[in-house]
């Protein structure tokens, strides 16, 4: 029975494992950099035997799985073009992936060949300022139709940004970012409306703070025994939405305990997802200077 779940490889802790940390610099993680990364590593009997160990796995366990993604080559699109054949020639179905900041002819060639579930990286850790030019150019250029419908299913490696999640029609994303926020004591609240006064996912969220652990010192490191008022009305009204404890002496809650985070957190996500439109839906090709909010 297959589970709803996609696999990633491992690629980027290879990455960063044997190519990023042992180059001066750590080239390659951001977009303007990535000419400068060597690929030697990929050549390597240690990268070989990762892979092959990883098409074991996959072809063991296919039947579980949704889907998985390419052993890719992280920033080098025809090294992972060519792990891809690799990959098919030994059975498997995995995802290709296109990264940021690689040419797109690879990005369309995926699509011209037929791919119909095709995976963007390259997207952490470049802010949306970088990003935003380079996803609506793919976005309007090739990944969509005239009418602005996607042509293909599109993951997000690494994309829970809120305004990436807004604007574009993913259809599937994935990110630790939930994850590390609990971990560091932070948790996800919406917003709420100027208008109604409910809460409003078409306006940005905000992460706060929450350990009883955090220093008073700084709004961002504020905790719920250090915010007063109606902003603190809000986050306990957004916990008792979503049927998670504040925590106490006797009682573990988001101000002391990193799985009642992580469970906030994880709730916020499937309400975001359960608001934005359902997939398919068309990306504004006519509005990409369109401000979010």
């Amino acid at each position: 029975m297959k589970m709803p779940l996609i696999m990633d490889s491992g690629a980027t802790f290879l990455y960063n494992r044997y190519v990023k940390e042992s180059t001066k610099g750590a080239p390659g993680t951001y977009i303007k950099d990535k000419r400068k990364v060597s690929f030697s590593f990929y050549e390597t009997d240690t990268f070989k035997k990762f892979r092959e160990s990883y098409i074991r796995f996959v072809k063991k366990n296919d039947k579980y799985l949704f889907a998985y993604v390419n052993m890719d080559v992280i920033n080098n699109a025809e090294a992972s073009y060519k792990s891809l054949k690799y990959m098919e020639k030994k059975g498997c179905h995995p995802l290709p992936v296109f990264h940021l900041g690689n040419d797109e002819k690879w990005l369309n060639r995926y699509v011209n060949e037929g791919y119909d579930f095709i995976c963007i990286g390259g997207i952490t850790p470049n802010p949306y300022t970088t990003l935003k030019p380079v996803l609506d150019r793919i976005w309007k250029d090739i990944l969509t139709d005239e009418q602005g419908m996607p042509k293909v299913k599109v993951h997000g490696l690494a994309c829970t940004s809120y305004q990436l999640l807004i604007r574009y029609p993913w259809y599937s994303v994935d990110s630790a970012t939930w994850t590390k926020l609990g971990a560091w004591g932070g948790i996800y609240i919406p917003r709420k409306s100027r208008k109604t006064g409910e809460f409003d996912f078409n306006r940005k969220p905000f992460g706060i703070q929450v350990s009883e652990k955090s220093s008073a010192i700084g709004r961002r490191n504020a905790h719920l025994q250090t915010i007063a008022g109606m902003e603190n009305t809000h986050i306990e009204e957004w916990l008792a939405r979503i049927n998670v404890p504040i925590g106490n002496e006797n009682e573990k809650g988001v101000i002391n305990d990193y799985e009642c985070r992580m469970k906030a957190n994880l709730f916020f996500f499937q309400a975001l997802s359960d608001f934005l439109p359902k997939w398919p839906w068309a990306f504004d090709r006519n509005s990409v200077r369109k401000k979010l909010i």
